[in-house]
């Protein structure tokens, strides 16, 4: 259902503007960079560029990496079946260049075209309107170096937190196991048929996403077969003792709608 304000927006001229799977990309940059630099610090690659773009080496820099991804969650988005959010996960605040250009890079998810020459100078200000794209700074001044150590893990347990956010134990605000506990401004604390949290060295593809989600249909049938409804059958095994054994699944939420790419 995307019925809502900011997905009718963006997706409401569709023909099935109400039957698109909504999915939240939740993606880790710890470790992107440029060589020895940090991506941020270095000028995003040619938007839409007529003709044939530079050779770059996957190995050199993020940036070819960061592109290939926008691209494949923009074809989800114009496939017409899926609208798409994505969540990039940073250890300190980065350039509003970068922002508008990971925006523009998806127009069939709600994105815009950006004059990221202008932006870069500062005599073009940055549009307020609501994005596909979110930049989360998830640490501090005093855990940014922590969060830089690709060793600590504290990008990977924030990327847990925000997505799952599980409510705080004693909570007397809900005793709902459903609801967030995050900030309502994050797009992870809102509902979605699917998250996908993966690092940057990662591609997401929809081959990927409809894999998975077949596989979810497919469990969850097998589970409700009246073929598997049957009770367990007794049998014996090498010892002689008799035992209960059953192959029918144990339950139709085998995969959750949360899947970790690494």
């Amino acid at each position: 259902d995307i019925k809502s304000s900011l997905w009718e927006k963006w997706y409401g001229k569709s023909n099935n503007e109400n039957d698109r799977c909504r999915i939240l990309f939740t993606m880790n940059t710890v470790g992107a960079g440029r060589g020895t630099t940090m991506i941020w610090e270095t000028a995003p690659p040619p938007l839409h560029a007529q003709g044939p773009l530079h050779w770059t080496s996957e190995q050199e820099t993020a940036a070819t990496h960061f592109q290939r991804n926008l691209e494949e969650i923009d074809a989800m988005c114009a496939t017409g079946q899926i609208a798409a959010r994505v969540q990039v996960l940073v250890c300190e605040p980065i350039s509003a260049r970068w922002t508008e250009w990971m925006d523009s890079m998806l127009p069939h998810c709600g994105g815009q075209p950006s004059d990221l020459e202008r932006i870069e100078e500062g005599t073009a200000k940055v549009e307020e309107r609501p994005s596909p794209v979110q930049v989360v700074v998830v640490a501090s001044a005093s855990t940014a170096d922590t969060c830089h150590d690709l060793k600590s893990g504290f990008m990977e347990k924030r990327m847990q937190d925000l997505v799952l956010a599980p409510p705080y134990l004693g909570d007397k605000k809900s005793s709902n196991a459903a609801v967030k506990s995050t900030h309502p401004d994050l797009v992870s604390s809102d509902d979605h048929d699917l998250y996908v949290a993966f690092k940057w060295t990662s591609l997401i593809t929809i081959r990927a996403v409809n894999s998975f989600l077949q596989a979810s249909a497919d469990l969850a049938a097998a589970a409700s077969s009246p073929v598997n409804q049957g009770s367990p059958k007794a049998e014996l095994d090498v010892d002689g003792a008799s035992v209960a054994v059953s192959n029918n699944p144990s339950s139709p939420f085998l995969i959750p709608s949360f899947v970790r790419v690494s």
